[in-house]
Protein backbone atom coordinates (compact mmCIF):
# COMPACT_ATOMS: atom_id res chain seq x y z
CA UNK A 1 0.00 0.00 0.00
CA UNK A 2 2.57 2.54 0.63
CA UNK A 3 4.14 1.95 -2.67
CA UNK A 4 1.50 2.71 -4.47
CA UNK A 5 0.51 5.27 -1.97
CA UNK A 6 4.24 7.14 -3.23
CA UNK A 7 3.30 6.17 -6.61
CA UNK A 8 0.25 8.28 -6.69
CA UNK A 9 1.70 10.89 -5.41
CA UNK A 10 4.97 10.52 -7.90
CA UNK A 11 2.12 10.66 -10.55
CA UNK A 12 0.38 13.89 -9.17
CA UNK A 13 3.68 15.70 -8.84
CA UNK A 14 4.91 14.79 -12.37
CA UNK A 15 1.42 15.93 -14.17
CA UNK A 16 -0.03 18.89 -11.98
CA UNK A 17 3.76 19.72 -10.06
CA UNK A 18 2.06 19.29 -7.14
CA UNK A 19 3.31 17.53 -3.73
CA UNK A 20 1.24 15.53 -1.94
CA UNK A 21 2.30 14.64 1.90
CA UNK A 22 1.34 11.25 2.66
CA UNK A 23 -1.34 12.90 5.34
CA UNK A 24 -2.49 14.72 2.73
CA UNK A 25 -6.81 15.16 3.24
CA UNK A 26 -7.49 13.50 -0.67
CA UNK A 27 -5.15 10.89 0.16
CA UNK A 28 -7.07 10.18 3.65
CA UNK A 29 -10.37 10.23 1.45
CA UNK A 30 -9.24 8.02 -1.00
CA UNK A 31 -8.49 5.69 1.12
CA UNK A 32 -11.54 6.01 3.35
CA UNK A 33 -13.26 5.58 -1.00
CA UNK A 34 -11.07 2.13 -0.91
CA UNK A 35 -12.08 0.75 2.88
CA UNK A 36 -15.34 1.36 1.78
CA UNK A 37 -15.52 -0.16 -1.40
CA UNK A 38 -13.56 -3.13 -0.60
CA UNK A 39 -16.28 -3.44 3.05
CA UNK A 40 -18.84 -3.21 -0.03
CA UNK A 41 -16.87 -6.33 -2.08
CA UNK A 42 -16.62 -8.41 0.46
CA UNK A 43 -20.47 -8.29 1.41
CA UNK A 44 -21.02 -9.02 -2.59
CA UNK A 45 -18.83 -11.76 -2.29
CA UNK A 46 -20.40 -12.68 0.99
CA UNK A 47 -23.98 -12.97 -0.59
CA UNK A 48 -22.85 -14.97 -3.31
CA UNK A 49 -20.95 -17.26 -1.34
CA UNK A 50 -24.14 -17.62 0.60
CA UNK A 51 -26.21 -18.00 -2.70
CA UNK A 52 -23.85 -20.85 -3.62
CA UNK A 53 -23.92 -22.66 -0.48
CA UNK A 54 -27.53 -22.49 -0.46
CA UNK A 55 -27.69 -23.73 -4.01
CA UNK A 56 -25.30 -26.74 -3.45
CA UNK A 57 -27.35 -27.67 -0.41
CA UNK A 58 -31.12 -27.52 -2.37
CA UNK A 59 -28.88 -29.48 -5.62
CA UNK A 60 -28.41 -32.09 -2.66
CA UNK A 61 -31.34 -32.16 -0.97
CA UNK A 62 -32.79 -32.79 -4.64
CA UNK A 63 -30.82 -35.59 -5.14
CA UNK A 64 -31.43 -37.27 -2.13
CA UNK A 65 -34.94 -37.24 -2.87
CA UNK A 66 -34.70 -38.38 -6.50
CA UNK A 67 -32.87 -41.28 -5.49
CA UNK A 68 -35.54 -42.00 -2.53
CA UNK A 69 -37.80 -41.76 -5.17
CA UNK A 70 -36.52 -43.96 -7.43
CA UNK A 71 -36.11 -46.51 -4.86
CA UNK A 72 -39.73 -46.45 -4.04
CA UNK A 73 -40.27 -46.36 -7.94
CA UNK A 74 -38.43 -49.34 -8.71
CA UNK A 75 -40.75 -51.17 -6.06
CA UNK A 76 -43.69 -50.86 -7.60
CA UNK A 77 -45.49 -52.00 -10.89
CA UNK A 78 -45.58 -50.90 -14.77
CA UNK A 79 -47.79 -47.46 -14.82
CA UNK A 80 -48.02 -46.34 -11.40
CA UNK A 81 -44.25 -46.39 -11.51
CA UNK A 82 -44.58 -44.55 -14.56
CA UNK A 83 -46.99 -41.71 -13.41
CA UNK A 84 -44.71 -40.97 -10.48
CA UNK A 85 -41.91 -40.47 -12.44
CA UNK A 86 -43.45 -38.14 -14.17
CA UNK A 87 -44.97 -36.27 -11.42
CA UNK A 88 -41.52 -36.74 -9.23
CA UNK A 89 -39.78 -35.10 -12.74
CA UNK A 90 -42.11 -32.27 -12.79
CA UNK A 91 -42.09 -31.31 -9.38
CA UNK A 92 -38.11 -31.87 -8.80
CA UNK A 93 -37.60 -29.61 -11.92
CA UNK A 94 -39.96 -26.64 -11.19
CA UNK A 95 -38.28 -26.31 -7.59
CA UNK A 96 -34.74 -26.93 -9.26
CA UNK A 97 -35.91 -24.20 -11.77
CA UNK A 98 -37.33 -21.85 -9.11
CA UNK A 99 -34.22 -22.53 -6.88
CA UNK A 100 -32.11 -21.39 -9.68
CA UNK A 101 -34.11 -18.36 -10.41
CA UNK A 102 -34.04 -17.13 -6.92
CA UNK A 103 -30.21 -17.43 -6.46
CA UNK A 104 -30.32 -16.05 -10.00
CA UNK A 105 -32.05 -12.90 -8.42
CA UNK A 106 -30.12 -12.62 -5.56
CA UNK A 107 -26.83 -12.85 -7.76
CA UNK A 108 -28.12 -9.75 -9.72
CA UNK A 109 -28.84 -8.25 -6.53
CA UNK A 110 -25.47 -8.42 -5.24
CA UNK A 111 -24.35 -7.77 -8.63
CA UNK A 112 -25.89 -4.52 -8.85
CA UNK A 113 -25.57 -3.28 -5.29
CA UNK A 114 -21.70 -4.25 -5.86
CA UNK A 115 -21.46 -1.82 -9.21
CA UNK A 116 -23.23 0.73 -7.49
CA UNK A 117 -20.81 0.51 -5.09
CA UNK A 118 -18.23 0.72 -7.36
CA UNK A 119 -19.70 3.69 -8.93
CA UNK A 120 -20.16 5.33 -5.77
CA UNK A 121 -16.61 5.24 -5.11
CA UNK A 122 -15.40 6.18 -8.77
CA UNK A 123 -17.73 9.20 -8.31
CA UNK A 124 -16.80 9.43 -4.51
CA UNK A 125 -12.62 9.98 -5.75
CA UNK A 126 -13.46 11.73 -8.48
CA UNK A 127 -15.33 14.57 -6.60
CA UNK A 128 -12.59 14.60 -4.02
CA UNK A 129 -9.96 14.88 -6.78
CA UNK A 130 -11.83 17.87 -7.89
CA UNK A 131 -12.45 19.40 -4.39
CA UNK A 132 -8.53 18.66 -4.02
CA UNK A 133 -7.82 20.61 -6.91
CA UNK A 134 -9.97 23.86 -6.47
CA UNK A 135 -8.64 23.77 -2.70
CA UNK A 136 -4.79 24.29 -5.03
CA UNK A 137 -6.14 26.77 -6.95
CA UNK A 138 -7.32 28.99 -4.75
CA UNK A 139 -4.43 28.17 -2.43
CA UNK A 140 -2.90 29.21 -5.71
CA UNK A 141 -4.79 32.85 -5.61
CA UNK A 142 -4.37 33.67 -2.54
Amino acid sequence: MASDLQALIGEVAKRHNVRLGVDDPILVTITLNEAILARHLEQVRAVVEQAQNQTAAATAQQVAAIKEMGARLVTNAGGYVAEQVKEAGAAVKADLVAAIRAETARAQVAATAARRAQRVATWSIGAAVLLGAGVVAVGRLM
